[in-house]
């Protein structure tokens, strides 16, 4: 696992920019075809043409980068308060999805809350790979099953998820290697899916537990070992039903001016298309020291620094702290494929910053360079 975390970590940055260069001009080919196809009266493509292939097989990609770093090193964990029961029933369309039209899925939860402190976030996709492994593994006109069981009544009791499916099941010499990297059964299978899920629940403090038999089916249990209160009636139960974490942009974007700071020159100019067409004005560096070069000719003159973290000369962080000491507020928005523990793990920036994760989209990016300019005390 160690020389995984090393090789995902040492390709990650470089890979997740070109992918962020496929899928951002992907994503400006697709708007400009749209909106030349609007003006014609003909309708907007939706799929199975070259430029929709292209932005499906780029967001894969970045989808296996992903894996490879949560199953390689611990991301970031955010423990608040989550009513189980919500985060599950909110989560049911995902289910169905991911579960496939042929299955019959069944979503079982209590009535009332039950409150566990856990990020939801990384939860959610625990639970999408596991009910996506069911779904795959079961015959058509076969179940999926998701409850949560809570094994007592009191607050220091287990609480369970359990995920069943009525699928071919495994031996037992299948089942001893489901936890290893790279093990797969499926065809198209990454092998990363269950040790990304073991990882997860281990982060929370719980245990995860396989059971299966050939002709049986599997059942997956994640047991979470501490519970607590359910908070009062109308305060924040902490679930986002926002599903794989992405944010929708509302509109064309916003009005702004914006210092780009990115060395791959590639990225740049398609960040520099893409920012402009939301409607910003766009000053581009290469390096973080001319960077802080237009700033100091121009204080005052930009809304936001849209800055790389790595980069050769001065660095995105070292950049704002240059910037900190001269005294001036500009709202910073950090963008890297390392994630958001790069920038969280250095001293002076806490609350100082948003963070936005390579590859990103042209709605991700229209959203968080919004909420950037609107409120420079937003943290990532």
């Amino acid at each position: 696992m160690d020389a995984v975390g090393q090789l995902a970590a040492g390709v990650a940055h470089d890979f997740r920019n070109l992918l962020n260069v496929i899928l951002v001009n992907a994503e400006l080919l697709e708007s400009e075809s749209n909106a030349r196809a609007r003006g014609a009266s003909r309708k907007p493509s939706t799929g199975g043409n070259e430029v929709f292939e292209i932005l499906s097989a780029t967001r894969r990609g970045a989808d296996l980068v992903g894996r490879l770093l949560r199953v390689a090193r611990q991301p970031q964990v955010n423990l608040r308060s989550t009513d189980l029961v919500a985060l599950l029933r909110d989560m049911q369309a995902m289910f169905r999805a991911m579960a496939g039209d042929s299955i019959a899925l069944e979503v079982r939860v209590a009535d009332d809350p039950v409150s566990a402190r856990v990020d939801p976030d990384l939860l959610r996709d625990a639970l999408l790979n596991l009910v996506a492994n069911a779904g795959q593994a079961t015959l058509p006109g076969g179940r999926v099953l998701v409850a949560l069981d809570v094994a007592g009544h009191d607050e220091d009791a287990p609480v369970r998820i359990i995920v069943r499916d009525t699928g071919t099941g495994m031996d037992e010499a299948t089942l001893a290697l489901v936890f290893d990297p790279f093990f797969t059964t499926k065809e198209s299978g990454t092998g990363l899916g269950l040790p990304m899920v073991r990882s997860i629940v281990e982060m929370h403090g719980g245990t995860l537990e396989v059971s299966s038999a050939p002709g049986q089916g599997t059942t997956v249990t994640i047991l979470l070992s501490t519970r607590e209160a359910v908070p009062p009636a109308g305060a924040p139960s902490g679930t986002d039903t926002a599903g794989d974490g992405a944010v929708a942009a509302d509109g064309p974007g916003g009005q702004g001016r914006i210092l780009l700071v990115e060395d791959d020159s590639r990225l740049r100019t398609a960040a520099e298309r893409a920012l402009r067409r939301l409607g910003y004005e766009v000053t581009s560096s290469e390096n973080g020291r001319l960077a802080f070069d237009r700033i100091e000719d121009s204080p005052d003159g930009f809304d936001l620094v849209l800055s790389d973290l790595v980069m050769p000369e001065l660095g995105g962080l070292e950049l704002y702290e240059e910037v900190q000491q001269r005294g001036w507020t500009i709202p910073f928005l950090f963008m890297s494929g390392h994630g958001p523990e790069a920038v969280s793990s250095a001293d002076g920036v806490e609350g100082a910053y948003t963070f936005l994760e390579k590859p990103w989209t042209l709605d991700k990016l229209a959203a968080t360079v919004r909420d950037a300019i609107a409120n420079e005390q937003r943290t990532a």
